[in-house]
Formats: structure tokens, sequence, C-alpha cells
């Protein structure tokens, strides 16, 4: 019964996983071409996200405090989540990006040493911000 139950959610969880690759056109995060963020904190934790879409191709990097070091696929997967998640526009205000970055990834500014988010949208609008301290 219980491995009836496991076999059943795993089945579950690739059709939803497929389901979610297909819906967003593959691993491509929608409307960014090119997502960048560096991240550190005070207690010197840092996350490196790098997200860029070449024609077919997606070439990523997903790095969080306590996580292993991500690529490729597993990178994209994560990063494209993130990004997902974040919804971000080009016509948010500098402090409307940071806000949702920082609440997406559960950090208080209070904590943040030095923040930089680069995003280049499909339609080449672009969002550039660097805040230390």
């Amino acid at each position: 019964m219980i491995k009836m139950k496991l076999k059943w959610i795993t089945m579950m969880f690739f059709a939803m996983l497929c389901f979610t690759v297909f819906a967003a056109g593959g691993l491509a995060a929608a409307n960014i071409a090119d997502f960048e963020l560096e991240l550190k904190l005070k207690n010197n934790d840092k996350y490196d996200i790098e997200y860029e879409v070449e024609g077919d191709r997606i070439e990523a990097k997903y790095q969080a405090p306590g996580e292993a070091v991500l690529y490729g696929e597993e990178a994209a997967t994560k990063a494209s989540t993130l990004i997902e998640a974040l919804a971000l526009t080009a016509d948010m205000t500098e402090q409307q990006v940071i806000d949702r970055v920082l609440s997406q990834l559960n950090v208080n500014q209070a904590d943040v040493s030095e923040l930089d988010i680069d995003a280049e949208f499909t339609d080449g609008k672009q969002i550039d911000i660097d805040v230390k301290g």
C-alpha cells in the first residue's frame, strides 16, 4: 500500500514537472533573456544566481547559502523558478525589485551587505540595480 502511494506520488510529481517545463516554454523563464543576482549578507553568506538564454540553450548557475552550487539544467530549473516567482517587469521601481528579491529569498534588507541585480528582458529593456550596505 505504501509502495503504491509512493509510486503514485512520484508519477504525479513527474507529471507536474513536465507540465511546468512545457508551460514555461522549456526551462526558459518568461520574458527574461538574462538574469544575474549577487547578494552578499553581513554574515558573509552569499547568493550568486546566473541565468542566460542563448537561442535554445540556457546557461545557469545557482549558489545559495547552505546548498551545493548547481550548474546546467538543475541550476536553470531553480533559477527559472525564482525568476517566475519574482515576476519582474521593466517598469518596476528599484525598491519594488529589491523588495521582491529579498522577500523571495527570505532575507531582511538590514542584513544585506551588497546587492547587484541585472535583468534583460526579451524586448531589450533592462533592470540594473547595485546597492551597497
